[in-house]
């Protein structure tokens, strides 16, 4: 790989290659959640059994013995018989008559005998009847107390899912730094933005003053932008595994997965300047509030959630295809299954209009993990929320319901919600400013000064000591140097995504738990999960072209993870046989303020190169990054590893066959990634322009 431009700057290449692409299906295993001693019952259940089984066994000794006894009474009836009638018989006929007697004598010794083990037989049964008996009653009394403990447990679960689904019930938001246990020995703030702590803690307890006095979150706007509609297996498998880990009867902690992008990662959220972006961002928030409803049950060590937090700044669907074969790898290799997924990229997907990628995540996903909660957010940005000004956005949002539609995700609807709030407030002709006010997610595109003066887009409040989110209540002072006001929104819209995907969660497990469908009075067996034959339609809503263009390899023969260090060096005297390979130029492994890594060169004719195991039929992946700062192109070429080696002549001769990518777009940064199948399809996306 070749840089050529003196400023050039890759990010985050990722190579993958598979033969066949191999697909792994993982099925998730039942975490079953009732108190009954299941290992008590089935004991029980197999002694009962075998009792049973003993007992007909001796009942049908009992009627052959009985069987045998009457045909010896008749071959004796039938010899008295034959002697009394031929008493005149001569000698050889009483003589034989002599041997049927001795016989008689012998079946009668042997009836007595059958008789005493008959006698002995009755008493086994007898006490066989009894112990079977006593076993059973003692059985149905521990499953009739297991069964009472369950519906009392049961009781405490839908009880405090109950309350939690109370908003009445739901704490205020605290200042981050009064969550903080200790002194605070950091004195860091933004000089550039703020005068001191003490202004920078007054402005920020003051808008959270604010609001929490007009939150807008109500259950009837939380229904609205809260849908579930995929299967009743999957949701209710969560209600499972949620009921069994607040009540403490499954010590093994829920696995929640989020997937994000810059938004996510809480790019220009802060509630003062000391406060970082991922301990503001939504799916922090969550975690706070999650631990509000339900907290340790005895220390703070009992976890009841793993978060695993997978957000990255310009990730989109694509991105997140690339990275399904870590991430379930990742889990395979804790034995854990994911009990619910959290996807929010439909700011950075809306930016290419095309939702074959996210169909495609979705099915990888459903198929590897059948009982997986897969929760799609819709984000509130103005190009969902009105149409009328972004009218080629309409397509894709349509697309995007059809796809959650079509395979029944769990849809949180943030922009669906902030048009319920704008209609409410155009019905308001009394007041024309509370029209203009955004209340869950601004609209504007431009900040505006302490004034309320409009500032140029270009600045976006980077030189501008005060600025604020324009026509957005409360009004919020930014805190953070992030361009795209409307896409990086300030902390109240994190805190109100956070609640309502909090309120998603809670009403799944509520309604597939303790609701009247499956009360309280329900059987244990009806009340567990039962996994379906299959939860993936044969059908697409892509067409099979396009589905087929986005291939995912889930079991990859190689995987090069940017955000890993690069390997050490296998041979230091040949460095033809390490993974990564630095042949010339200024090509360098580096991380930034973003928490983004990959490899960088700023000096053109720089080469790098990347070492895979190859297949009969290579599949490859490369994500790189974009961006409209001082991003350029660059080339990418293959060779087989038996051919010679290429050099940084062969660049600066440009005989070199190569695929050249352009790494600038005209605005924001984004990440991208390039297919390189074994065969091109005229379907194939993402790949424009072959130079070879």
């Amino acid at each position: 790989m070749a840089a050529s431009s003196a400023m050039m700057r890759f990010l985050g290449f990722l190579a993958i290659l598979c033969l066949a692409c191999v697909c792994v299906f993982l099925r998730s295993s039942r975490l079953m959640t009732t108190t009954v001693d299941k290992e008590h019952a089935v004991n029980s259940t197999a002694l009962l059994q075998k009792n049973k089984e003993d007992i007909s066994r001796l009942d049908q000794k009992v009627v052959a013995l009985n069987l045998s006894q009457a045909d010896n009474l008749n071959k004796k009836e039938h010899s008295q018989f034959n002697f009394n009638d031929d008493s005149n018989s001569d000698k050889e006929e009483v003589s034989g008559y002599s041997h049927n007697a001795n016989d008689s004598m012998e079946l009668a010794h042997e009836m007595e005998n059958m008789k005493a083990q008959f006698t002995v037989l009755e008493q086994e049964i007898t006490l066989l009847k009894e112990k079977v008996s006593k076993d059973t009653m003692t059985t149905q009394v521990a499953v009739a107390a297991k069964a009472k403990a369950f519906v009392k447990n049961n009781n405490s679960v839908c009880a405090k899912l109950e309350s939690a689904l109370d908003l009445r019930t739901w704490a205020p938001v605290r200042y981050h730094k009064d969550l903080i246990i200790g002194e605070i020995t950091d004195t860091n703030y933004n000089q550039k933005l703020i005068d001191s702590i003490q202004q920078d803690d007054d402005v920020a307890r003051s808008t959270i003053a604010e609001f929490n006095r007009i939150n807008v979150l109500t259950k009837e706007l939380l229904d609205a932008g809260v849908n579930t509609t995929r299967g009743s297996y999957p949701a209710r498998r969560f209600a499972e595994r949620v009921a069994a880990v607040i009540s403490g009867n499954d010590s093994k902690p829920l696995q929640i997965a989020v997937f994000g992008s810059s938004f996510t990662a809480g790019h220009n959220c802060g509630e003062s300047t000391f406060q970082s972006d991922g301990d503001c961002a939504w799916p922090n928030r969550l975690t706070r509030r999650w631990e509000e409803h339900f907290p340790p049950l005895l220390t703070p060590a009992d976890v009841q959630v793993d978060w695993h937090m997978l957000q990255e700044h310009a990730q989109g669907s694509v991105n997140i295809a690339q990275k399904l074969p870590a991430f379930i790898e990742s889990f395979r290799s804790k034995n854990v299954t994911p009990d619910a997924i959290l996807l929010d990229n439909t700011l950075i997907d809306s930016k290419s209009f095309e939702p074959s990628w996210f169909e495609v995540v979705i099915r990888a996903l459903v198929q590897t993990y059948p009982g997986l909660l897969i929760v799609s957010i819709v984000d509130g940005i103005s190009n969902f929320v009105n149409f009328t000004k972004h009218k080629g956005q309409k397509e894709y949002y349509k697309g995007l319901r059809d796809v959650q539609r079509h395979y029944g995700l769990t849809v949180v609807n943030i922009a669906h919600m902030a048009r319920v709030l704008k209609n409410e407030t155009s019905d308001d002709n009394n007041n024309e400013y509370h029209q203009r006010q955004d209340r869950l997610w601004p609209q504007s595109k431009y900040m505006v000064n302490a004034s309320g003066h409009e500032l140029p887009v270009e600045f976006d409040g980077h030189n501008h000591r005060e600025s604020y989110w324009a026509n957005f209540v409360p009004r919020v002072r930014k805190t953070k140097f992030a361009s795209h006001s409307s896409n990086h929104p300030p902390w109240p819209t994190h805190q109100y995504v956070a609640d309502t995907v909090a309120y998603a969660l809670l009403r799944t497990t509520f309604f597939y738990w303790c609701s009247s469908n499956t009360s309280n009075t329900t059987s244990i067996s009806q009340k567990l999960a039962t996994p379906p034959a299959s939860l993936l339609p044969k059908d697409t809503v892509s067409p099979k072209a396009k589905i087929d263009a986005c291939p995912i390899c889930l079991d990859p023969l190689s995987h090069i993870d940017a955000k890993v260090p690069p390997p050490p060096a296998r041979d230091s005297n040949n460095k033809n046989n390490n993974i990564v390979n630095v042949v010339c130029g200024d090509w360098k492994w580096v991380t930034d303020d973003r928490d983004r890594a990959g490899w960088q060169s700023d000096e053109a004719g720089s080469l790098i190169r990347f070492r895979l195991q190859i297949g009969a039929t290579p599949l490859i992946a490369m994500t790189y990054m974009a961006s409209h700062l001082t991003f350029g192109d660059f080339q990418v070429t293959f060779r087989m590893s038996n051919k010679t080696p290429l050099v940084c002549e062969d660049i600066s001769n440009n005989t070199l066959p190569s695929l050249k990518l352009d790494g600038r777009i005209p605005e924001y940064s984004l990440s991208k990634t390039v297919i390189f199948p074994a065969k091109v399809s005229k379907h194939a996306l993402h790949v424009s322009k072959l130079a070879w």
